[in-house]
């Protein structure tokens, strides 16, 4: 790497990845720093091309991941290199250093940054916003609790008339994941039934994290019936790693080994117990016998949750036989009147 650095095959400007994140006194030149990352291996950020030129706008750029005049590829080092050409990428690079320096503002939490940054990129410009960057200003709106910030954002993309610079963008099932979630941790629970039901209308499918956060807070809220009503979504539809939660898959998964299993129901069958007893407390003894049946469907016996079952048979009122007369037991019995 010395080698190539005294002695490049043609022209080049080194510039070390993610310079704005590096640690210790002073910033060093972009020679000094590409020097040290290539000889002491130094860990960079996700975003490895800092476009420093492109942000001042005085050279062209373009990325090329060999290193060395032989071309030897070194694509186990998490580090690109950024080369001046007659025939360059100059858009593309721009590209991702604004949607970069975006994300990393949102994983910085410094939200005005982010969103400056974010408004510098133009889908009708030539400098189209990614799906991270956008999921990354949704998160960040959720942990700072700026609920008009992600409302105004997660809406733009419906409108792209009013909203060309976006391109087309589309929210995927992580962008409602991330509402949901941030929504069932604030109890905030019409935001989070109103973004469940947009992604199923927008053609997403809400994780099964999101379900079951949902069903969990409305628990908490004490709305068993709102809560049945989302596990029984679930269980129909599934998520995008299951089609669905029928008794036959879960008991499948729940009886093989942990090692082969893809997921793992155990605590989806906690929640359903839960939810039952939720029921029962509220007198919703018929929804509860449901999902306690569902429970026995998929190999949970009433041995392994016995708390679960003497919560609902407690809350369950007497059965009522009908009672017949002794003499109209008999098979010669004559049938009673209705008078």
């Amino acid at each position: 790497s010395r080698a190539f650095l005294r002695r490049p095959a043609r022209p080049v400007r080194l510039v070390a990845a993610g310079l704005w994140t590096w640690h210790g006194g002073g910033r060093p030149s972009a020679m000094a720093a590409m020097s040290a990352a290539l000889e002491d291996r130094l860990e960079v950020t996700e975003y490895e091309i800092a476009c420093v030129s492109i942000a001042k706008g005085r050279c062209k750029l373009d990325v090329d991941g060999r290193i060395g005049a032989d071309g030897a590829r070194h694509d186990h080092r998490s580090l690109h290199l950024a080369r001046v050409g007659h025939h360059v990428d100059e858009q593309r690079a721009a590209t991702d250093f604004l949607n970069g320096v975006a994300q990393q503002a949102a994983e910085e939490d410094d939200l005005d940054k982010a969103l400056r940054w974010m408004g510098k990129l133009d889908a009708q410009r030539g400098y189209p916003p990614t799906l991270q960057a956008f999921n990354g200003i949704l998160a960040l709106a959720t942990r700072k609790r700026e609920w008009l910030i992600l409302d105004d954002w997660i809406s733009r993309p419906v409108t792209p008339l009013l909203h060309p610079e976006l391109g087309g963008l589309e929210p995927d099932g992580e962008s409602y994941d991330i509402i949901v979630r941030a929504a069932c941790e604030a109890q905030d629970l019409v935001r989070a039934e109103k973004y469940m039901c947009l992604a199923w209308e927008r053609g997403r499918r809400p994780s099964r994290g999101s379900y079951c956060s949902l069903v969990q807070s409305l628990l908490r809220a004490v709305e068993p019936r709102r809560a049945h009503h989302w596990a029984k979504a679930l269980v129909q539809r599934g998520c995008p790693k299951n089609e669905s939660y029928a008794p036959r898959l879960v008991k499948a998964e729940l009886q093989a080994p942990r090692r082969q299993r893809t997921w793992h129901p155990e605590p989806l069958l906690d929640l359903v117990g839960a939810l039952a007893e939720g029921l029962a407390s509220e007198g919703n003894i018929t929804s509860a016998d449901h999902w306690l049946s569902y429970l026995l469907e998929c190999g949970v016996r009433p041995a392994d949750a016995p708390a679960t079952w003497a919560k609902v048979r407690a809350a369950a009122p007497p059965e009522l036989l009908p009672a017949s007369l002794f003499s109209e037991q008999g098979p010669g019995a004559r049938t009673p009147s209705p008078m």
